[in-house]
């Protein structure tokens, strides 16, 4: 699932915690909402039985977003130039 995820160009952070059935991983990802959808899509048709927890956060700095994000700035940057 994560390699999955990443090839996608989203970054997340793995941890290992200890849950009521023994060791878990935990996978933190900060993503814009108009992504939600696809990342629940491939996350629930790798492993259904995910348990996902959604927050709203109010900042972010550094990390990583899809490479789109990227693409969209150059182009508004070249767009700004002529």
């Amino acid at each position: 699932m994560y390699a999955n995820i990443k090839s996608q160009g989203y970054g997340l952070t793995s941890v290992t915690a200890e849950g009521t059935r023994g060791n878990v991983k935990v996978v933190i990802m900060v993503i814009k909402r108009k992504n939600k959808e696809k990342i629940l899509e491939i996350i629930r048709e790798l492993s259904p039985n995910t348990f996902i927890s959604i927050q709203q956060i109010q900042s972010v700095t550094g990390g990583r977003f899809p490479f789109e994000s990227k693409m969209r700035y150059d182009l508004l940057k070249r767009l700004k130039k002529k």
